[in-house]
């Protein structure tokens, strides 16, 4: 999955916009890009390459879900900037399918409207 095809996405399931909240913290980085809800603002989701080219998202679970997952899937860990207990960082292109990213998202989506 591409950041392109995750952004689409994410536009498919309401009104959001996107920003890049630490833009001026990261001047020689790849920004981190937040994906928000048009109306409250929150995050659901964001996006960050790392510094070994790996794409990360980072999506809010309820904890129980996040834990399973976490136990289950090496590409899912706690969020590295946010709450650990309800956000998890997602590796793309690794042991989780496409369209199981999509359900995290969209679960995601739900929980910060």
């Amino acid at each position: 999955m591409t950041l392109y095809e995750l952004y689409e996405i994410c536009e498919n399931l309401g009104p959001i916009y996107q920003n890049c909240p630490f833009s001026k913290m990261e001047k020689d980085k790849t920004p981190t890009v937040a994906i928000r809800h048009l109306k409250n603002k929150k995050i659901f989701c964001y996006w960050i390459q790392h510094q070994d080219g790996d794409l990360v998202i980072a999506v809010k679970l309820n904890p129980e879900r996040a834990e399973t997952l976490r136990e289950e899937f090496g590409a899912v860990n706690p969020a590295w900037h946010m709450n650990k207990t309800h956000w998890s960082d997602i590796k793309l292109d690794s042991d989780l399918s496409d369209e199981q990213i999509l359900t995290l998202v969209e679960e995601s989506y739900q929980l910060t409207k």
